[in-house]
């Protein structure tokens, strides 16, 4: 009694004598981004401790002279995501599927959900994975998740009180292994056992010109809604089928698009957008999906990459676009509004574009320019 009264000793003292995590790679299979992997089991995600000893504390913040409780930190992990941010498309398998494959299950029991992931090629299986992870201890389940600042907090969440008595003293420190698990699962298992060939290492990369037809200085100013508003207008060209989504990498602000059949995601590829204020150009025509990227630096001569699919994902060309010298200098950013089928090739309408004293988007130059295929 010394130490004090700590409900969660049992269930630390077998974690912290439990494997946490196994994984077992005998050859790492190559799979192409435009292959779907076969996806079979009952696991769609998986919710965890980041560290699994942590317990429910108290914070306080001088600013508003009140505290709160503050939860320990839960991370998530849905598979479909991880699989495509991998640069995999994934299919919904059946388990009399003879390809390559991927299968999952999962159980469980408490606070503890135990993982298993296999890697098949045919009949052969090349990578396995299992994993133990706490989500929560015993009464632990009246957790919101979230930490909640307010004031009168502590006076009125009885259970929370009545909680931190039962397990927060020092067992909590000698037990503590500092286990943390920051990588999720399935997003480690990946890295470790597949090796995503991308198609377009197998497709030729076109290099063309663009040919200035026509440029005008109007000073237009914009919202930056009217870009999104245009972003949406194209996506509706593809029956449903495409979606842009916002990403963060380290940070930084990009964008992913999605390909969809009948609702279900199968495919998805990571656009880069400069400036990261406004949204990617995506355009959709004739049962083709157009995507453009830029270089870096920005220069006169910028070059536009051009990306070419059709509505499944399936990558289909790639070209480099060099733009012809064009007047304006220093130019903050340039964007594409515009993109149309002209003959035997295509038209682009490309803006330089500038920050006025008001943060609206100010047009400094209007450009046509053709590519020919």
């Amino acid at each position: 009694m010394l130490l004090g009264y700590n409900v969660r000793i049992p269930s630390m003292l077998t974690d912290r004598y439990s494997e946490t995590e196994h994984m077992e790679v005998t050859r790492v299979l190559s799979i192409t981004d435009s292959q779907p992997l076969s996806v079979i089991g009952n696991a769609d995600d998986i919710v965890f401790r980041k560290y699994p000893y942590e317990t429910l504390s108290i914070g306080g913040d001088e600013g508003c002279m009140c505290t709160y409780w503050v939860f320990p930190k839960r991370l998530e992990e849905q598979f479909v995501e991880s699989m495509l941010s991998s640069g995999l498309r994934y299919s919904k398998g059946k388990n009399s599927d003879t390809g390559q494959k991927l299968t999952t299950h999962k159980t469980q029991t408490g606070g503890i959900t135990n993982l298993s992931i296999e890697l098949w090629d045919g009949k052969e299986k090349t990578a396995s994975y299992t994993g133990r992870f706490r989500s929560h201890y015993f009464l632990e389940d009246t957790f919101s998740g979230d930490t909640s600042k307010n004031s009168s907090g502590l006076q009125h969440n009885l259970r929370y009180w009545i909680l931190y008595l039962l397990q927060h003293n020092v067992w909590n420190y000698l037990l503590d292994d500092r286990t943390i698990i920051s990588e999720p699962p399935l997003k480690q298992f990946l890295a470790k056992a597949v090796k995503v060939v991308p198609e377009s290492d197998s497709l030729p990369r076109q290099q063309v010109s663009a040919k200035l037809i026509s440029e005008t200085h109007s000073g237009q100013s914009y919202k930056d809604s009217e870009f999104t508003a245009l972003l949406n207008s194209e996506l509706n060209k593809c029956g449903g089928a495409v979606t842009v989504k916002p990403h963060y990498d380290k940070g930084l602000k990009g964008y992913s698009i999605i390909f969809t059949n009948n609702g279900e995601r199968v495919s998805s590829a990571l656009l880069s957008t400069l400036p990261p204020r406004l949204p990617p150009k995506v355009f959709c025509r004739d049962g083709k999906v157009y995507s453009f990227t830029y270089n870096r630096p920005y220069t006169e001569s910028l070059v536009f990459h051009m990306s070419e699919y059709d509505l499944s994902g399936k990558l289909l060309a790639i070209s480099d676009i060099k733009m012809p010298p064009l007047e304006f200098k220093g130019v903050p950013a340039r964007h594409i509004i515009g993109f149309s089928k002209a003959g035997t090739g295509h038209e682009l309408t490309v803006l330089d574009i500038g920050r006025g004293s008001g943060m609206d988007i100010i047009e400094l130059s209007r450009y046509i320019v053709k590519v020919e295929d």
